[in-house]
């Protein structure tokens, strides 16, 4: 690793660099990538494999490094990476500092509990660069941490994608604390609860409301949660006022022809249709379940071709 960060202190070609599982790198491998992080300038993509034990001092050499470095992009702490809560409080600090990143993921059982949360959203209401921020299967957030993140975000301007995997346990008061940042934030496009995060009618109820006056989102996914037959009409009384939201995603626990159902997907043809009329005076609608938009400007050049569900989607956002 030591010769890895020799090479990576003159080499401006590589790019992506990705450290697999069970490496084994310790302290002194991280500190030699963290002196090459503060001067390479070829490297936009770090991914930390499980199970690499850089141990304290390699995670804050890391972080140091991101402090000063101006053309890392993209971060990912991978699964089981497992760093501890001081180290996520130090990454959160060089978020503060950092301008370049703008993907961060944190793969599943990451420390992230009060403290590491609470610092990760004081870095969120400053930073201006990062745009996309995930966090993957089990970090198990739950419905303390979470409300923490959703503060965040009545002050962030820049953060585009926010999502939480399958078993982050967002819940009820974690869907409301978002919901509540919704109705202020003006700059999120897609907030993403996969799988079973806990949320219930109550939760998509408060969902449903901020979209009443949310002018930004464009993507809600509510994975498999229980929404049941209360939030799914909650959703569509919002969505006959939103012009804005195009994709929904939830379970297919109602059948098909329920009215809100439908009442959902005429909306969200109604708001892509009207986006694409915005965009291009140009596009098509298929009557089978999908919209394949071609994208035209004034001279008639093609400048997008998209298939995209008119319904609601069923299923991971990764299939």
């Amino acid at each position: 690793m030591t010769a890895l960060g020799d090479a990576l202190q003159v080499n401006s070609s590589l790019s992506h660099l990705s450290l697999g599982r069970q490496n084994g790198i310790k302290t002194q491998g991280a500190a030699a990538l963290a002196k090459a992080l503060k001067t390479n300038t070829g490297l936009r993509s770090l991914s930390f494999g499980c199970l690499n034990e850089t141990g304290a001092e390699g995670a804050a050499a890391l972080v140091e490094a991101l402090k000063v470095n101006t053309h890392l992009t993209c971060l990912a702490i991978d699964d089981e990476t497992r760093m501890n809560e001081q180290g996520i409080v130090d990454l959160a600090e060089a978020i503060k500092k950092n301008t370049s990143l703008d993907t961060l993921k944190f793969g599943s059982r990451n420390d992230i509990e009060a403290v590491a949360a609470t610092a990760l959203a004081d870095a969120l209401k400053v930073n201006t660069s990062l745009t996309d921020l995930s966090f993957a299967a089990q970090n198990t957030l739950g419905r303390v941490v979470a409300p923490t993140i959703a503060e965040a975000l009545k002050t962030n301007i820049t953060l585009t994608r926010l999502a939480f995997a399958d078993s982050c346990q967002v819940g009820d008061e974690g869907a409301a604390a978002f919901a509540d940042a919704l109705i202020v934030n003006k700059s999120l496009n897609v907030l993403v609860f996969e799988g079973d995060n806990g949320i219930g009618c109550t939760g998509a109820a408060a969902l449903a409301h901020s979209l009443k006056t949310n002018a930004s989102l464009m993507t809600l996914s509510l994975g498999s949660n229980a929404v049941g037959l209360e939030g799914t009409a909650a959703l569509a009384d919002a969505l006959h006022m939103n012009s804005k939201l195009q994709q929904l995603e939830m379970g297919s626990f109602l059948p098909a022809d329920n009215p809100d159902l439908q009442r959902i997907r005429t909306s969200l043809q109604r708001n892509r249709a009207e986006a694409a009329d915005v965009l291009s005076s140009t596009f098509t609608l298929l009557d089978d379940g999908e919209a394949l938009l071609t994208l035209s400007n004034a001279a008639g050049e093609e400048c997008f071709e998209e298939v995209m569900s008119l319904g609601i989607l069923c299923g991971s956002l990764d299939d």
